[in-house]
């Protein structure tokens, strides 16, 4: 089974789509949270960093829709299900190897996303 997952977390990592749109939900969860905290400053009231960065959440919920639709479109598009297919025969376990291997970047890429907002917001705030 961990040769399974090694070989989604290989063919995952070589998706250049998959880089931009993780790239693209932490840079995109970094300037909402940016522009939140100024908008949330300018009304006088008390604003944590953590509020910019909770009020990210539904807009970079798209980044993280791609991060699980792009790997599996890509492999049925370039036909490269037969040879995953022929390597695992099992496809229970080719579907449990992507499942596990989709939610743990995709947790990643969360926390990452989570972390750039509050950052920004915070800077944000104090400036």
């Amino acid at each position: 089974m961990t040769r399974a997952w090694k070989a989604e977390l290989s063919k995952l990592c070589t998706l250049p789509l998959m880089t931009y749109a993780a790239v693209g939900m932490v840079g995109l969860g970094a300037v909402l949270a940016m522009a939140f905290a100024a908008l949330r400053s300018d009304g006088g009231g008390v604003v944590s960093p953590a509020a910019a960065a909770i009020d990210t959440v539904p807009y970079v919920q798209a980044g993280a829709i791609l991060l699980g639709v792009l790997p599996v479109s890509q492999e049925y598009a370039g036909r490269q299900l037969g040879t995953t297919l022929t390597a695992v025969p099992h496809r229970g376990r080719v579907v449990v190897a992507k499942t596990f291997v989709a939610v743990v970047v995709l947790a990643l890429v969360a926390v990452a996303t989570v972390a750039a907002a509050w950052l920004v917001a915070e800077a944000t705030l104090r400036a």
